[in-house]
């Protein structure tokens, strides 16, 4: 199986700047276009199973949601997929009926206020 390109966790980037790396690259890599057998002879390799879309979406009032989607999606990295994050806020509800793998993390404070 082939792996995703990830930023080391010792490169100049904050947490959430290479969260967001992390999740580009699985998004850009889920959307490769499969190779065909001459193009797999000539690099000398074999197929490999198609990466898992994951789509995770986050609703947070302080931001401990977005955190805990965005190590979720680099968890789900390691395990074969490959992960979107979303802010909930930001996205279209009649996407997600076609959605086939959706994880759904939500947090507030206070009374449970939208």
């Amino acid at each position: 199986m082939s792996t995703v390109p990830s930023i080391p966790d010792t490169a100049p980037f904050t947490p959430e700047q290479r969260a967001w790396l992390n999740g580009f690259f699985a998004g850009l890599f889920s959307r490769a276009p499969a190779r065909s057998g001459s193009q797999l002879s000539a690099l000398g390799s074999q197929p490999s199973a198609a990466l898992i879309p994951l789509t995770i979406l986050f609703g947070s009032q302080t931001g401990t949601a977005e955190g805990l989607a965005k190590k979720a999606a680099k968890e789900a990295g390691k395990r074969g997929f490959a992960a979107t994050v979303l802010d909930m806020a930001q996205t279209d509800t009649a996407k997600l009926a076609h959605e086939k793998n959706l994880l759904v993390i939500v947090s507030t404070y206070g009374d449970g206020e939208p």
